[in-house]
């Protein structure tokens, strides 16, 4: 079997190894105290995410990231939540990335990336550039990705998971691995979260690594 990437929001590792050294040399990037600003804010809150007790972590609401000293006497990243107060929480957690979870987000992707070609081939019907939605910087076809707005895939999905009753009345959906792909098994299961991903989804164009940070608001339980 081919060997699936690690992925954490718009950012793609080929081993978790890679994964690890980027949230490393993120770290080193910053000082103690400092607030941890735009793509890797974002990074941080997709990273947040897969973490196992993002549910706790999170809480109201996260509004920024900041670098602080832990209990060992090491560099790790706190959380600030919308009401005020803080926490710490592992990365290396979160990076562990194993578990149904994450292969269902994956293949949840998967299931859904020709509607988000779709969306770039049809911004770029007639003209050769678009304007980026987060810089307002010109984009070319090649440089454009297809980023969600509000609501966030994370969001989407947790919302029609509930709506189907996964991680309640049924276990997580079975997933086929396609070479470096995921997808579900159940196609039935496939059609419908397809349609519900075109219903709801609000699409934008971005460049890859433009990601503005958006304030989380509070999650629904993780399946």
């Amino acid at each position: 079997m081919s060997r699936i990437p690690v992925v954490i929001g718009q950012y793609q590792f080929a081993t978790k190894t890679d994964a690890r050294a980027y949230v490393s040399d993120m770290l080193d990037r910053y000082v103690d105290g400092q607030r941890i600003e735009s793509d890797d804010e974002q990074f941080l809150c997709d990273l947040l995410d897969l973490h196992p007790e993002a549910v706790t972590k999170i809480g109201c609401g996260v509004s920024h990231f900041t670098r602080e000293a832990d209990r060992r006497g090491g560099r790790c990243f706190w959380l600030w939540r919308t009401d005020g107060t803080h926490n710490d929480w592992s990365t290396a957690k979160a990076l562990r990335l194993t578990g149904p979870r994450h292969d269902l987000l994956g293949a949840m992707r998967c299931e859904v990336e020709d509607q988000r070609n779709d969306f770039v081939r049809e911004q770029f019907a007639d003209r050769t550039t678009v304007i980026c939605a987060i810089t307002g910087v010109p984009l070319t076809k090649e440089a454009a990705h297809a980023d969600h707005a509000d609501p966030t895939f994370g969001q989407m999905a947790r919302n029609f998971l509930a709506e189907e009753g996964i991680g309640t009345r049924l276990p997580p959906p079975q997933i086929t691995d396609a070479g470096t792909r995921r997808y579900f098994s159940d196609r039935d299961l496939a059609r419908r979260w397809k349609s519900y991903h075109r219903d709801h989804a609000v699409l934008r164009l971005t460049t890859a690594h433009a990601n503005l940070a958006r304030k989380r608001g509070p999650r629904a339980p993780t399946p």
